[in-house]
């Protein structure tokens, strides 16, 4: 697949791939060996891009692929023209759970992503002064596209962790002054099953801006979050 790339786990990876150009392809998985050799044989991509603590599972992958390391993105060439695209180009390969059958792999385009984004930031009254923290895997269009892609759409700040801590995400929400967030069943129940859970609170609730405080709060209730308490 031209320009293609895939990226193994890592919170920033998705993000930073930006720097290969509009036409790049990620898809970013959190799979056993043998389920990225199926998903690699599937749909090979041009390089592998592997943060140094998965590098024994990329090693037991195979020499399927070229292999770079994250850091050279950083250091790609600055001012460099973004590779030519429209709305239709080819932009994210997500695959599915594989829950009734082998995964399968979903191309979105420029298209799909942008106006997931217009949607996003309509639904969730997303602007650039919000603070977004994204504690769901990458790999999931739910920890990407529900508000990841649209809070950089929106110019908005995010604050990536590379995998869910009950804690963590208390003292995130606390000390970065977070005012969205997505949490599963799974993660809320984690959070409230913590002393803190009764006095937990988020400044930037508390403080929102005076046009939107209404919504805001209505927002963070539906929200059911430790963030909007």
């Amino acid at each position: 697949m031209r320009g293609s790339a895939l990226t193994i786990r890592g919170a920033g990876a998705a993000v930073r791939l930006r720097a290969l150009g509009r036409d790049a392809r990620a898809a970013q998985l959190a799979l056993a060996p043998p389920e990225h050799a199926r998903v690699l044989a599937s749909c090979p991509p041009r390089v592998l891009i592997v943060e140094p603590a998965f590098a024994a599972h990329a090693d037991a992958i195979g020499g399927q692929v070229e292999t770079a390391p994250l850091g050279a993105l950083d250091a790609a060439p600055r001012g460099v023209p973004a590779a030519a695209g429209g709305e239709d180009s080819p932009v994210l390969l997500c695959f599915t759970s594989g829950a009734t059958g082998v995964p399968k792999g979903v191309v979105l385009a420029q298209r799909a992503l942008f106006w997931n984004a217009v949607n996003s930031s309509h639904m969730h009254d997303l602007t650039s002064a919000d603070r977004v923290l994204t504690t769901l895997p990458l790999f999931h269009v739910g920890g990407l596209n529900i508000l990841t892609t649209p809070a950089l759409h929106a110019g908005a700040m995010v604050t990536l962790h590379a995998k869910f801590d009950p804690e963590a995400t208390f003292d995130a929400i606390e000390r970065e002054r977070i005012t969205l967030t997505v949490l599963v069943p799974a993660q809320l129940s984690a959070m409230m099953a913590l002393p803190r859970w009764s006095t937990a609170t988020s400044p930037a609730c508390a403080s929102s801006r005076p046009a939107r405080r209404s919504s805001r709060r209505n927002s963070c209730a539906r929200r059911s979050s430790a963030a909007c308490r």
